[in-house]
This record gives C-alpha cells, structure tokens and sequence, in this order.
C-alpha cells in the first residue's frame, strides 16, 4: 500500500510526501523534524505518522494546539483511511492511499466541525464566510471563520471568543443570532443564522436610492437592535449599509455585531477592512477608536440613513484618493446638507443632522431616544401622504 500527504501549509505552501512503511515521518516546526513546516502554531515536533499492522496511522506528541484528524481532537493513536483530512496549526493536510491524486481545491476540508461547506458566501478583512449544513438537523446555516493571520496573536483568538459569548446572548428581531461557536484545527469559527437576503448597500445601489419611509422603518428597527445591544455593552462600531441585510418586505437585521472591535485589535483597521468604510464612521472613531461610546453607533446609523435617501454616502464629493485627506475632511466639518441633494421634510433633514453631529454631546443621547424618534418621524411622515 502506498500513502502519501498532500499538505498545504499556514503560508500557502504545498508539500507532498510519501509515507515509509518502515520509519516514522515526524512533522513539526523543528528542523529535525521528517517534515518541517513553517507555522508558528506548530510544536517543535507536532505529531508523527507509522505504519502497524498494515495500516498508518497518526499520533499528536504532545503538541501546544492538538491534532486534528476530520476536525476531532485526538489523544491517542488514530488509524488514517483514504481520504483523511488532518488539521495541525494552521496547516491543512489530506491523507491518500495508493497514489490516488487529491486536488488542491479539496482543502481545507469539506467539513469545519459538525458543519458541511456548501459554497463560500464572501471573505473580508477578518476571514471568510461560507454557507454550511448542520449533518444531524440539515439546517443551514452560515459559517464565519478567522483568517490564519488575524489568529496568529493568542490575544485576538481569546477576544474573538469572548465577544461571540457576548453576543450569543443578545435575542433581538434585528440582530443576526449567533447560533454555535468552536475551532477547527487551530482558527476559531462562529455559526450564524443564515438569510439569503442582499444587504442595504446592494438594494440602494439597483433601486439608486430609497423611498424615506422605508428609510425610517429600517432605521428604527436596526436603533432598536443598537439600543438592545447597547444595554449589554456592546458597541457594534461599524454600521454602514453592507452590514445591514433586508428582505423584500424591508425587514432589517444587523449583522457582524461585536466583530468590529477584533478587526481593529488584529491590526487590520485602516489597512484592510475600515478602509472601505470611513464615510460611515464617526469624527471621534477616527482619532481613537478604541475609546467611543454607543454614540458612534448613532452617528453612523444617521449616516447610512443619509446613503439611502441620498443614494450617495456623506462625504461623497471628497474626491481625493488619499485616505488621509477623507480622514481629516470628516473630522473637520460636515458633510453636504441632505437637502441640497434631494427634496427632504425639515424634520427629517434635522434627525440626520443630529444623528451625525460632529460634537458626541450634540447627537440623541441613547439608541433607544434615537429609535422612538425614528418612529414618530415614520407615523408623521405616512400622515401627511
């Protein structure tokens, strides 16, 4: 029987060894190892493939981050069948038997934990998303898992986790709920309701802009969601119109709820994922983001409801390509007034206005004053029609 390992490495590597029926190959970070791998989440010597009683098999020795042979922690001698996927670190491994060729495409493996990969949904600053079903209920699900760089920094992971705890708990119509959590091989992954429906960014870019009442219907019902998780002390710190999904009836639910915050403490704030989205952030998240308060939340909904009644963001004629240039735009003065774009009740004009006022102090003092504001704003707006 020939055998051999197809591994892709943490770096993207692809390393395929023949497997000896008559010595032991040893993986790990070592040099002294059969099989040295570049991964900083690796042991020294990680774990070991033998051959016994006509069959390989695989043993962890003793590693830091564990063994992981079809997403299962292993603590003893695991026999390899044709096809086995292994995860050690960051590291993807499949096992074959008899020459029989693996594609690269067949890693990572079809399934993380209990979840089987259906198709990949989209991928960003902080990893990737893909649509899974749950093997005992056939449910479906979707699933977000961290990027090898972002998780490289055990503090990042511990953060990760304990924010997708925290907002586990949060029960509200317009908040995405967080179903399951886990790790495969080493990244960590978090399960969540799965909606098919197109984000706000999408629906205002095919419909050019939309209708104000609609505008304040999903306004006040993500405030609501934000004054929901606020009063658990969580502050989502990236609204924007991607991070909103609608239905057809324009029901609205907020999603990445807590994972703003691990973005920006995996260094991967103005060089990667809020580098797209400044116009949505507040004058004091950009001087120290790691200080706001529920106010920035207001501030940017304000500035997402100015997108869809606009059908551009706030700050749109900046046109200066330099991110520092927007950056000290938005932290110096107001945007272009609403009403200067398009035909706007008074009164709504001034609910943008406050919303996204330059001084915290100056905005609704909650989400919840914020979202009954909204409300009246809607009942007052329907009554003149």
């Amino acid at each position: 029987m020939k055998a051999q390992l197809l591994i892709r490495t943490a770096n993207k590597e692809e390393i395929q060894v023949t497997l000896s029926r008559t010595q032991k190959t040893t993986l790990g970070r070592s040099r002294k190892c059969s099989v040295p791998i570049n991964d900083v989440r690796l042991s020294r010597i990680h774990c070991a493939v033998f051959f016994r009683n006509e069959n390989f098999y695989i043993q962890d020795n003793g590693s830091t981050n564990g063994t992981y042979v079809n997403d299962h922690n292993i603590d003893s001698p695991t026999k390899l069948e044709h096809p086995t996927t292994i995860t050690i670190g960051g590291s993807q491994i499949i096992y074959t038997e008899n020459g029989k060729k693996v594609k690269s495409s067949s890693l990572p493996s079809e399934k993380i934990g209990p979840y089987k990969l259906l198709e990949k949904l989209g991928k960003g600053g902080i990893g990737a998303v893909y649509k899974v079903r749950k093997d005992e209920t056939e449910e479906i699900f979707a699933l977000k898992i961290l990027k090898p760089e972002v998780v490289e920094d055990e503090k990042i992971v511990a953060r990760f986790i304990k924010e997708a705890r925290v907002t586990a708990i949060l029960d509200h119509p317009s908040i995405v709920k967080t179903i399951d959590m886990g790790i495969h091989g080493s990244d960590p992954y978090i399960v969540l309701e799965y909606l098919p429906d197109p984000s706000l960014s999408e629906v205002v870019h095919k419909k050019r802009k939309i209708s104000l009442e609609h505008t304040l219907y999903i306004a006040e019902q993500i405030a609501s969601a934000l004054a929901c998780s606020h009063k658990q002390g969580i502050i989502h710190r990236d609204i924007k119109p991607s991070n909103i999904l609608v239905s057809e009836n324009w029901q609205a639910k907020l999603i990445d709820m807590g994972l703003a915050k691990v973005i920006h403490e995996s260094g991967l704030t103005l060089s990667g994922q809020a580098m797209g989205t400044p116009r949505y952030m507040s004058p004091e998240q950009i001087v120290d983001s790691k200080s706001v308060d529920p106010r920035t939340d207001i501030y940017a909904l304000g500035a997402t409801m100015y997108y869809c009644i606009c059908g551009k963001p706030p700050y749109y004629d900046v046109h200066d390509k330099r991110i520092a240039s927007l950056l000290k735009k938005i932290y110096d003065s107001s945007p272009t007034p609403v009403s200067t774009i398009v035909e706007v009740p008074k009164f709504i004009e001034e609910i943008i206005e406050k919303s996204m006022a330059r001084n915290p102090t100056d905005r609704f003092r909650n989400a919840k004053s914020f979202c009954k504001t909204l409300g009246k704003a809607r009942k007052k707006l329907t009554s003149k029609e």
